[in-house]
């Protein structure tokens, strides 16, 4: 993927563009998360970093909105098990206790890939580290939209600022 095309687009459509993160920046974000950036997302945010509303500022590792959007997944995911019956078989029988049922469900997520924020309700799972791996995440199917190398498609006021070939995987518990 040409990342000045990619930056050139952004910048298009409004987004602040800062100096891409260094490596020792990218490596204390991993560090204090616990995850690895995937290739194609970690070239992206060393050549150019997306500030602003919906962005995550990775050079600010210490942002509440950065841990606001970590916990995210999880919050969705609880959200789900207490008002839309959400609960895979392989989990085993719902507990009574809401406290024991969102237990569990952290006890499954902890076991998952990482899920890192890349803008919105868009994110990245840290494995396997692959260019192209999955960008979108809808709590309530917990389903991704992926396309090769980074697609993502970046809606913002209702205008498309980069469009690339989607797929839906849908990501099942039972494994």
């Amino acid at each position: 993927m040409d990342f000045a095309t990619v930056k050139d687009k952004l910048q298009e459509a409004g987004v602040r563009c800062d100096r891409g993160l260094t490596q020792a920046e990218v490596c204390l974000a991993e560090d204090l998360f616990s995850f690895r950036f995937p290739p194609d997302l970690k070239a992206l945010l060393m050549f150019v970093l997306p500030t602003g509303r919906g962005w995550p500022n990775w050079r600010d590792v210490e942002d509440p909105e950065i841990a606001r959007m970590l916990i995210w997944p999880y919050e969705g995911m609880c959200f789900d098990i207490e008002n839309n019956v959400f609960w895979p078989d392989s989990w085993g029988a719902k507990p009574a206790s809401l406290t024991e049922a969102f237990e569990i469900a952290k006890q499954k997520i902890e076991t998952a890939p990482k899920l890192i924020p890349v803008f919105g309700h868009r994110y990245l799972p840290d494995r396997p580290s692959l260019e192209g791996n999955p960008v979108s995440l809808f709590i309530k199917r917990i389903s991704f939209t992926t396309a090769r190398t980074f697609g993502i498609i970046l809606r913002m006021s209702s205008q498309i600022i980069l469009e690339l070939p989607v797929i839906t995987l849908v990501i099942h518990f039972d494994r």
